[in-house]
């Protein structure tokens, strides 16, 4: 039977935040010293990460362990900073 920690993990937030950063699986692996598959296994939810390893992914993200446990809204696709001017 999974613990409550393991089974609040949000797979999704996991592949976002890797992604975020425009990392490949096999960098992120490499620095936390698992597998390539065992990484994308916990990004499809197929298993979750330990707690050690959900910290080191937090550290490597820049993320709190909160972002993975917490649905969060997506980021738009575009965004724009400019101001649109009505013409009166």
């Amino acid at each position: 039977m999974a613990n409550d920690s393991e089974s609040q993990i949000i797979p999704e937030q996991l592949s976002n935040a890797r992604e975020s950063l425009g990392l490949e699986p096999r960098e992120v692996a490499a620095a936390i010293g698992v597998d390539e598959k065992q990484l994308l296994d916990w990004e499809k939810g197929i298993s979750p990460p330990s707690l050690e390893a959900l910290w080191n992914l937090a550290e490597i993200y820049k993320r709190s362990t909160d972002y993975f446990l917490r649905q969060t809204s997506p980021l738009p696709q575009q965004l724009s900073f400019r101001l649109e001017r009505k013409k009166s």
